[in-house]
């Protein structure tokens, strides 16, 4: 089959198959999906998010809390609670931190004047074994950004599915090439059965701590350096 068929259409879909996720709602973008304004009480513009929630037990989805915030995309800017925001962001990857690290990296990265941290996810960490996910010990990106809300940090989700980071695979679970055939990052329907579940399973742990719901995720990029790959970005 010819491969730059196979190709076409895999970021569109995609970016539906994140924004079918429960609760998880994404604007019309090919790289960030912003999360749409609720129709919230205004109130004065913070640079920072509310304070986090109560951390549930390891494992288990977030819940959501009423929403304190609203971020939107305007004609020049960012828009928080109506008004310009700059996002002053830098990385964090949780995954190479140890666990009892985290809250010091994030107040570090609130100490150089940052106002926001990219968090990625990585699936084979997730998902090592195909079907079973694990989202203890430093996997437990719930908790990671809880504790940077608990520090005035706002969050970029970037769960991939490929997220390069220089991490095996870029991400991807090794299982995946039990189907010799199989083509990655394409529209291929068994990469995207697979990343459709995965995803599913994201949204079903960390769609409660979006900003429309009172947490401190502004918004969630799909894929990672995809123009380098493919042809219909």
């Amino acid at each position: 089959m010819n491969s730059s068929r196979i190709r076409f259409g895999y970021s569109a879909l995609l970016a539906l198959a994140l924004a079918s996720q429960p609760g998880f709602a994404a604007a019309e973008s090919k790289a960030a999906l912003p999360l749409p304004a609720m129709h919230s009480q205004s109130k004065p513009s913070s640079s920072t998010p509310e304070s986090a929630q109560p951390a549930p037990t390891p494992g288990q989805p977030a819940k959501a809390a009423k929403a304190t915030a609203t971020f939107e995309i305007g004609p020049d800017a960012f828009l928080l609670n109506g008004q310009p925001f700059v996002i002053r962001i830098g990385e964090i990857h949780s995954a190479r931190v140890p666990r009892e690290y985290w809250k010091h990296r994030l107040q570090m990265a609130k100490a150089m004047g940052l106002n926001a941290v990219c968090a990625y996810l990585f699936w084979n960490q997730i998902e090592p074994r195909e079907g079973e996910f694990d989202w203890s010990g430093m996997a437990d990106i719930a908790e990671f950004c809880r504790l940077a809300q608990a520090e005035g940090l706002w969050v970029v989700l970037r769960p991939g599915p490929y997220a390069c980071a220089e991490w095996e695979m870029g991400g991807l679970p090794w299982w995946l090439l039990k189907q010799e055939d199989i083509q990655l990052r394409t529209s291929d329907p068994r990469f995207i059965a697979a990343t459709r579940r995965y995803l599913m399973e994201v949204g079903r742990q960390l769609a409660p701590l979006q900003i429309t719901r009172g947490g401190p995720i502004l918004m969630v990029q799909a894929e990672n350096e995809y123009g380098f790959f493919g042809k219909d970005a």
